[in-house]
């Protein structure tokens, strides 16, 4: 009730970013993806897409994940450290996502 009533009355991004991980924790799938949207629609930004692509990776969608979680690597600063080292390892374990194709 409390993100809810934030993203309501603020509606800024950590608002609906903050209701998009209640949800997520929540297993409420589609509220989540709808708050992360208008998080995505008010500020693009790393963190925006670090999301989409958890959201993309938990629903089998891993080509969206990859491309989501690219999306957050271009999106970032050096400059901020943590958040830059955090969305570039996901990145690189990213070439897990998605399932080895055997040769034959």
């Amino acid at each position: 009730p409390i993100a809810r009533a934030l993203a309501r009355e603020r509606g800024n991004p950590a608002d609906w970013a903050l209701l998009g991980d209640v949800s997520m924790e929540q297993g409420k799938l589609d509220a989540a993806v709808g708050a992360y949207q208008r998080m995505v629609d008010l500020r693009p930004d790393a963190g925006a897409y670090a999301r989409i692509a958890h959201v993309r990776q938990l629903t089998g969608d891993l080509d969206g994940a990859v491309d989501a979680i690219t999306m957050a690597c271009h999106a970032v600063s050096p400059r901020n450290r943590e958040t830059f080292a955090w969305v570039w390892t996901k990145r690189a374990a990213a070439r897990a996502w998605r399932p080895r194709r055997l040769r034959p």
